[in-house]
């Protein structure tokens, strides 16, 4: 398609040039006195020859008007004029060739040129969500979750076990050894790190993905103020502030989509890319209504 505009720019380019740079080839070719010929009406000597009779009239030749395209010689032969006039259309038409070889070349290095910032800008953008939320996310999240499931791993059904719940139930608190209560200030601290990015940075996520950060942003709060005793025992009321755990796949898979945009720009830095479509969170990954 761009190879067709291309080439439909530059014909349009060389037609409008062409119209307007070619004279007519035979514009030097003028009649010139110089050879001897009469410039006279061809009747201008029968002016005062008395009247003219039917018979002359009859016999008399129609005037030759000159013709500004083809030699004075009437032998059918070409002139040193006639071959300097071809040349000189020829001249032009090249010259014309030359002039919309280079406004076809300038437009398309211009196009080009563009292409390239615009792929840069992008480049650059896809690069700091990288940076500045989703790695940093994913890091801290997955620290978190190692730190999550060792604690875990010394209790009954570790599975099924929800820290946000548990820490609801004062007498669960009160059993706690000192090295869970470490994990778990440990889990809090890095919890506020995770709120902190949410709240400066989800301005650079996409949009799909912004449910399941409001959910882990209001989790990160309230077990906060359930380890403080602030809360009331309510499981089944807070069960819907549990942290999503569908959220680190979601985010690697924005990821892995982001950086497949970036290898595709730079192996072609010079083409126009479509647009990416959104990230298709898979039913599985989806919250329940």
């Amino acid at each position: 398609m761009t190879n067709q505009s291309d080439f439909r720019r530059f014909a349009i380019v060389l037609a409008s040039l062409a119209v307007v740079a070619l004279p007519c080839s035979g514009a030097g070719a003028q009649t010139n006195t110089a050879g001897g010929q009469s410039t006279q009406p061809p009747f201008a000597g029968r002016a005062n020859s008395g009247p003219v009779t039917g018979t002359a009239l009859e016999t008399s030749q129609p005037p030759v008007l000159p013709c500004n395209c083809i030699s004075s010689k009437d032998d059918g032969h070409w002139t040193g004029k006639d071959w300097a006039t071809l040349l000189t259309g020829l001249g032009g038409l090249l010259g014309v060739c030359v002039a919309a070889l280079a406004i076809w070349s300038n437009g398309r290095s211009s196009r080009a040129t563009t292409i390239q910032k615009a792929n840069e800008k992008e480049l650059e953008s896809l690069q700091s969500k990288l940076d500045n939320f989703y790695g940093p996310y994913l890091q801290l999240s997955s620290t978190n979750r190692l730190i999550a499931t060792d604690l875990k791993s010394r209790h009954s059904s570790p599975e099924h076990m929800r820290i946000l719940l548990l820490l609801l139930d004062p007498t669960w608190k009160q059993s706690f050894k000192s090295g869970d209560k470490a994990f778990i200030e440990e889990i809090l601290a890095i919890d506020g790190k995770l709120l902190e990015l949410i709240q400066d940075k989800s301005g650079l996520t996409s949009s799909v993905i912004q449910e399941h950060l409001w959910r882990a942003a209001s989790h990160f709060r309230i077990i906060k103020m359930a380890f403080d005793g602030k809360l009331e025992n309510d499981p089944q009321r807070f069960i819907h502030h549990v942290y999503p755990k569908q959220l680190d796949e979601i985010i690697d898979l924005e990821i892995n989509r982001i950086r497949g945009r970036i290898d595709l720009i730079r192996c072609a830095p010079m083409e126009l890319h479509p647009p990416t479509p959104e990230l298709d969170i898979p039913l599985r990954l989806r919250l329940p209504a």
